[in-house]
């Protein structure tokens, strides 16, 4: 849960960084543009300030927008990096999954066997300790035989 949230998080972070990217493409824009009308109009000392401004302006601008992208592709890596992340706990959970559906199926037979056994013990034939335990009456035998043979050899 929290994988997915921290993966949640650096997507949203992503996408404000792209769009604060967007925004300052349009800001450069204007700046340029406004840059060059600074330019074909006659100049004056105010003019020629407001146009060191601009130009100021403009490389913040663009230090600004490599920043940006420098933090893009940051996120970027720590999205592929927790993706990966995330397959490897999902392999992970799988293999337990499968080990314990191996221990079950060890634990079940043993369990059967001591079952119908039990029944055998108890006076019930064949069938109906087929019903009782879910095999056919031929597991049945093979079992109670098996059963027998162990104790004839004790």
């Amino acid at each position: 849960m929290a994988d997915q949230l921290s993966t949640l998080f650096a997507f949203a972070a992503l996408g404000l960084l792209l769009i604060i990217l967007i925004r300052n493409r349009r800001r450069i824009k204007c700046l340029e543009m406004e840059r060059d009308k600074a330019f074909a109009i006659k100049r004056e000392p105010v003019e020629d300030y407001n146009e060191a401004k601009v130009v100021k302006l403009v490389d913040v601008c663009r230090e600004l927008e490599a920043r940006v992208q420098n933090k893009a592709s940051l996120l970027e890596a720590l999205i592929d990096d927790a993706d990966k992340k995330l397959k490897e706990l999902d392999n992970k959970k799988s293999e337990f999954q499968n080990e314990k559906k191996k221990e079950q199926k060890s634990v079940s037979s043993p369990t059967m066997y001591d079952r119908a056994l039990g029944l055998s013990k108890e006076g019930k034939d064949e069938l109906e300790i087929a019903k009782l335990i879910n095999r056919s009456p031929g597991e049945v035998k093979v079992l109670l035989s098996l059963g027998r043979q162990s104790s004839q050899e004790s």
